[in-house]
């Protein structure tokens, strides 16, 4: 040590520590820096937005000082909100969100039936694609070079959506493994052994993204329906053309815009917001109101993720009784309308349909993720071929053809829940006669094309069912089931 360091004795003997060095303060500390994360470059503040979990934390940062706000809006603002989503969805989900939220700043809807010809349903079928197409190309590149922009109304609105889509997965579930809805003992065993993975969540929340893609794509899909000369009766040569014009666009979606096992699982999916609205299986329902309600179901349908939201998953006692008025006007209003197709269009459809030809390799057809779903594949190639294994007389067996005899229960038969291990687990609990009965339990067994038709064509409701004595009574008392007021 340093003789000017040493320590000296006192005059007591005790220790005394070393003079302080001089032109050094050993009470004073080195300055603060005074630089903040707001001083930053702007560059280094976008990377550190890009990097945040959702768009709500990102719209309280840019709230939180002036200089955030200007570099967030004189920057670029699209790459920030588009990454801060991925962050958000994952990048399970980011290809749905995005396609929903472009087909419906597109516009991109088909028209009615009695205004679309089959080249329209072609070219409006095509253009889907393409915007799938587009947001597809751009994975794997930068957020900062893709082509379109987006607000953060926009972000904003994606956002909710995914929270609610969330919420209904989770109402999903909950009604596999405890039949709320329904009570189909090999599927909620299954689940109870082994709860649903995330893969099957996945599936789950991408099918409800598809929906809603059907819902604003369809969303004039209406029915054209026409009486003769006479007035007497339904005119067969409209009603021949709607019938196919029907089954051609099930085909163009199945080949073109997605996969028929991605098909399937929007199918049982709308086939669930069917029971879980309780929209179906009322037990004091009369025949003629079976046929009343399918006649209205589609268009409630059809507004939706935010309706089967609202149906759904509304549990404040407040919000609920909005939620049951809202309800009554929409119900009110589609009793006005004529018949909508959402219900046949996401249906297997007519015996010659696109749900029975033979399945064919992976690369016959056009799924809608660009990752190849071996499994997604697997199962339903596996279903398919026993549907269409022929029977004594040339027709498919019934014990076989199972998405026949489950046409209005594709849920429960894990086509929302896409996994092969869970079909066999509930399969080997039923023998090939369908004993035991796994509907015993269930109220309803739904066909939405052909139920659709017969409630379309009914001829007191062919322009609609608001002159029908008794329909406000009718909706009234519907949606006080639905709500639990009655």
């Amino acid at each position: 040590m340093s003789p000017a360091l040493a320590v000296r004795p006192s005059f007591s003997g005790r220790e005394q520590p070393p003079p302080p060095l001089q032109g050094v303060s050993l009470h004073r500390r080195p300055r603060a820096a005074t630089r903040t994360l707001a001083h930053l470059s702007p560059e280094i503040i976008l990377h550190f937005m890009e990097c945040l979990p959702d768009i709500a934390t990102l719209k309280s940062v840019i709230r939180l000082n002036k200089r955030f706000y200007e570099i967030f809006n004189t920057h670029r603002k699209g790459a920030v909100l588009l990454s801060v989503l991925s962050n958000e969805l994952g990048e399970d989900l980011s290809l749905h969100a995005i396609v929903v939220h472009q087909v419906e700043k597109l516009g991109l809807a088909l028209p009615a039936f009695d205004e679309v010809s089959l080249d329209g349903i072609d070219a409006a079928v095509d253009n889907l694609r393409k915007v799938r197409d587009q947001v597809v190309g751009l994975q794997g590149s930068s957020v900062r070079h893709w082509s379109f922009e987006i607000s953060i109304q926009d972000a904003d609105r994606m956002s909710i959506l995914a929270k609610k889509i969330s919420q209904l997965s989770i109402a999903f579930e909950k009604d596999c493994r405890t039949g709320m809805s329904l009570e189909f003992y090999p599927l909620q065993d299954s689940v109870r052994y082994r709860p649903i993975t995330k893969a099957e969540m996945t599936r789950i929340k991408q099918s409800m993204y598809m929906f809603q893609i059907f819902c604003l794509f369809c969303k004039n899909s209406y029915l054209d329906i026409k009486l003769d000369d006479d007035h007497l009766q339904v005119d067969r040569q409209t009603l021949a053309a709607c019938v196919h014009k029907i089954s051609h666009l099930q085909n163009r979606l199945a080949s073109q815009f997605l996969a028929p096992w991605e098909l399937y699982q929007v199918i049982s999916l709308q086939a669930w917001f069917r029971r879980a609205s309780r929209d179906l299986g009322l037990t004091f329902f009369t025949e003629n109101e079976w046929y009343l309600s399918e006649r209205i179901t589609p268009f409630i349908l059809a507004q939706g993720i935010d309706t089967m939201h609202m149906g759904i998953c509304t549990l404040d006692d407040k919000k609920r009784h909005g939620a049951y008025d809202a309800t009554t006007i929409l119900k009110l209003k589609a009793s006005t309308h004529a018949a909508h197709g959402l219900g046949m269009i996401l249906s297997r459809g007519d015996r010659d349909g696109w749900a029975r030809t033979a399945p064919g390799t992976f690369e016959d057809y056009k799924p809608f993720l660009p990752q190849k779903d071996d499994e997604g594949y697997r199962q339903w190639r596996f279903i398919s071929t026993r549907a269409a294994t022929p029977g004594p007389l040339g027709a498919a067996a019934p014990a076989y053809d199972m998405m026949g005899v489950t046409e209005g229960m594709l849920d429960t038969w894990s086509a929302a829940l896409w996994d092969s291990r869970r079909w066999f687990e509930m399969r080997r609990t039923i023998d090939e006669r369908m004993h035991p009965d796994p509907w015993n339990r269930i109220t309803w067994h739904w066909d939405a094309f052909h139920v659709g038709w017969r409630s379309a064509l009914d001829f007191d409701m062919l322009d609609g069912v608001g002159h029908r004595d008794g329909i406000r009574t009718f909706i009234v008392r519907w949606i006080k089931v639905l709500f639990g007021r009655g």
